[in-house]
């Protein structure tokens, strides 16, 4: 009767089920294998993706102490053994003197002149003339000289002196005076 048992089972089942234990038992070592694979590389891009977020925070924490350092500096107050800041020096024009004959050399007399002033020459309120650099000479406290376009005889002027450190006179009023 054993045999009859046997005889029922067709034989292209019996290996078809052989086949395929051997099929599963030689796809095993692949199949962990590559589950093994993937596994590890999920892994790796997740301790990737921690170590980014790591150092951003570290960036963004270094970022605040570096803005918090600066704003403590921008507030501790001035340091005491620095002198105070120099108020400019208002030069005062008192008189401006004719050039000679042919010339168009003035003479400005005042105080408080120091080496790279200006003088501004305005006629009507508008500004007629910047001179300054080379065009102004001999300049000491009291006194410096100017070379200025020909100004029309007769004409009414006014002079403003501008300091180096920005300290301005008032307007001085001048007529040039016409040739006798």
């Amino acid at each position: 009767m054993g045999e009859q048992r046997e005889n029922l089972v067709n034989t292209q089942i019996r290996d078809s089920v052989h086949f395929t234990n051997h099929a599963v038992l030689g796809h095993a070592a692949s199949q962990s294998a590559s589950m093994l694979d993937a596994l590890m590389a999920e892994t790796i891009g997740m301790a990737m993706y921690n170590a980014i977020n790591t150092q951003h925070n570290a960036q963004m924490v270094s970022g605040a102490a570096v803005a918090a350092s600066c704003a403590k500096m921008l507030r501790v107050q001035a340091v005491p053994w620095l002198p105070p800041p120099v108020a400019p020096v208002n030069p005062v024009v008192s008189g401006v003197t004719p050039p000679p004959q042919g010339s168009n050399t003035y003479t400005v007399a005042g105080s408080g002149f120091v080496t790279g002033l200006n003088a501004e020459i305005f006629q009507n309120g508008a500004l007629l003339e910047t001179v300054a650099g080379s065009a102004i000479t001999n300049v000491t406290a009291t006194s410096f000289a100017m070379e200025s376009v020909p100004l029309t005889a007769g004409g009414a002027y006014s002079l403003q002196v501008v300091n180096a450190d920005q300290g301005r006179s008032a307007p001085f009023n001048f007529t040039v005076p016409t040739a006798t």
